[in-house]
């Protein structure tokens, strides 16, 4: 199953008109772009809106949580995700990532552990991936193979998480998903 969110961005003007400026965007794109709008000091008023979003429930937000944060940063690293260091009031200070659906967060082991969980994030080239992680001395719980989910892998994070990478593959990758 491959996720593709994608964002419109939106204006308001003094009059109260809204009109589109961009749509199909990904979130990362749409954020700057509405940074940069934001910036320029006009009087308008500036938002994103998921195009897809139909008012059903969805996950926005997966906590773990790390005996060693900045190893467990490491490891998502590798996995492809991107960090910023983030502090909410008097909580603790955190790692979050914002993807294109969810906010996925790292944070210091409280004495209450996160271990039951399985986390599982779609890739680009999970056979790629396999070989960053081993190659970092990342357990490998279950080498890539095709499953009816796509290209799928197993692995521990650095706290004994088990994550799943998959990957869509099909006939236009020049794969059998059922090989």
């Amino acid at each position: 199953m491959t996720i593709d969110v994608k964002w419109t961005l939106w204006r308001q003007d003094d009059n109260g008109s809204s009109a589109i400026i961009e749509r199909h965007l990904m979130k990362i794109d749409a954020d700057s772009r509405l940074r940069e709008l934001e910036e320029r000091g006009h009087k308008q008023h500036y938002w994103i809106e998921r195009e897809d979003f139909d008012g059903s429930p969805r996950m926005n937000l997966v906590v773990i949580r790390s005996k060693n944060i900045e190893a467990s940063k490491t490891f998502y690293e590798l996995v492809g995700l991107t960090f910023q260091r983030h502090k909410h009031g008097k909580g603790a200070e955190h790692y979050a990532s914002e993807l294109s659906t969810f906010v996925f967060e790292i944070y210091p082991d409280s004495g209450t552990p996160s271990l039951g969980a399985r986390v599982g994030f779609s890739v680009s080239d999970v056979d790629s991936i396999i070989v960053t992680l081993r190659e970092a001395g990342i357990e490998i719980v279950a080498e890539p193979k095709n499953s009816p989910w796509g290209r799928r892998a197993v692995v521990r994070d650095p706290d004994g998480h088990s994550v799943e990478l998959t990957a869509t593959i099909g006939a236009e990758q020049g794969v059998d998903p059922n090989a």
